[in-house]
């Protein structure tokens, strides 16, 4: 069994145990929404990390449960008693499901007897079959403009690099793409083959492209990172509203060839070259003699006041930047160190005076 499928089974086994835990709460405290939201979550999680899996059974039956499970969540259909004991049904089913799935193994004429009854009375109790009326009593009824909020569409930007050795983790790309279709509509997908590498340094088995996404939804971005729960070790992903400018400056600068990648996603018309030369642009700082707040790291700075009308004198002031920056800085001085290096013992083989004085400088420096 792999690693994958492992994490899978320990996921499902704790999705499972969410929806016990919330579903045996409910009988006996009464409906609440934080309870019916882990219901959700624990079919919503189960339905997309099995799909990843191609266990199709898992799929279509979760699917069946988490609609019946959305409609409760925004208040058009009551959560009964009657209706909790069948989510326990499901449950056991669920878990059943699982394990055959996991095992390889077929579904037997009792269990796809019992499969197809459940599914069967889930569907029954959607909004346009139930008998009552779609109002929720035993939770607070939400407002049409609470609906109307959480079901706002918004088009993020899904960007999948996949490392070269992804596909030993036993995935495949076709999967992920069905997984996040499930989610929305895939307005754009794009691979970017650029980084393909010549065929004296190609892999037969190494993954070298990568996907550009614009998927419309109405899921939350941790929903959609889900999807990729148990391959995240084996891919770059970046998941952002394609409004994100700091996101996509981000994106940008994760690539090899920042140049060529910004031609990509402006000829696929992922971008505008507008939208592209924005983020190009250099914000004009100008530092004055005041205390210059930021995040995180303070650093201590020297800043001159040349006014004519007194001496020039030293002031000290207070500098906080971004301690990701500080991190960035102390790698490069790293890099430099070795860099150096490296150059001084080239220097000694060659036995150039002048080079011997500038390395001798820059070690100083360093």
């Amino acid at each position: 069994m792999s690693e994958e499928l492992k994490l899978f089974l320990e996921d499902s086994e704790e999705q499972l145990t969410f929806m016990e835990n919330a579903l045996v709460a409910m009988q006996d405290n009464g409906v609440n929404e934080e309870d019916i939201g882990a219901l959700f979550r624990a079919m919503h999680t189960i339905k997309g990390t099995a799909g990843m899996f191609g266990f199709d059974d898992v799929v279509k039956f979760t699917h069946t449960a988490e609609s019946l499970l959305s409609e409760v969540r925004v208040g058009t259909v009551n959560l009964t008693s009657e209706m909790l004991n069948l989510f326990l049904l499901c449950k056991d089913h669920t878990e059943t499901l699982v394990a055959l799935a996991s095992q390889n193994q077929e579904i037997s004429t009792d269990i796809g007897k019992t499969n197809t009854d459940l599914i069967t009375k889930l569907i029954a109790l959607m909004p346009e079959n139930a008998n009552t009326p779609a109002v929720a009593s035993e939770k607070p009824a939400q407002s049409s403009n609470d609906i109307q909020e959480e079901e706002t569409q918004k088009v993020w930007h899904v960007s999948i690099n996949l490392h070269e050795d992804f596909f030993s983790s036993g995935m495949d790309i076709i999967t992920i793409l069905s997984c996040l279709e499930d989610l929305g509509t895939i307005k754009k997908l794009v691979p970017f083959i650029a980084e393909i590498p010549y065929l004296d340094s190609y892999n037969p088995i190494g993954a070298y492209i990568s996907f550009d996404i614009q998927l419309e939804t109405t899921v939350s971005q941790d929903e959609i990172k889900e999807v990729f729960e148990f391959i995240l070790d084996d891919l770059e992903l970046f998941i952002f509203e394609i409004d994100n400018k700091e996101s996509l400056r981000n994106l940008l600068q994760s690539k090899n060839d920042a140049q060529v990648y910004k031609k990509f996603l402006v000829e696929n018309k992922l971008y505008t070259q507008q939208e592209i030369d924005v983020l190009s642009k250099k914000p004009e700082v100008k530092v004055t003699p005041e205390k210059i707040q930021s995040n995180n790291v303070e650093t201590g700075i020297t800043i001159a006041d040349k006014s004519p009308k007194k001496p020039v004198e030293q002031k000290h002031f207070s500098l906080r930047v971004d301690s990701s920056k500080v991190d960035q800085l102390i790698n490069q001085i790293s890099e430099m160190v070795i860099a150096n290096a490296r150059i001084a013992q080239r220097v000694d083989q060659l036995d150039d005076t002048d080079l011997d004085e500038a390395t001798t400088i820059m070690s100083d420096m360093l």
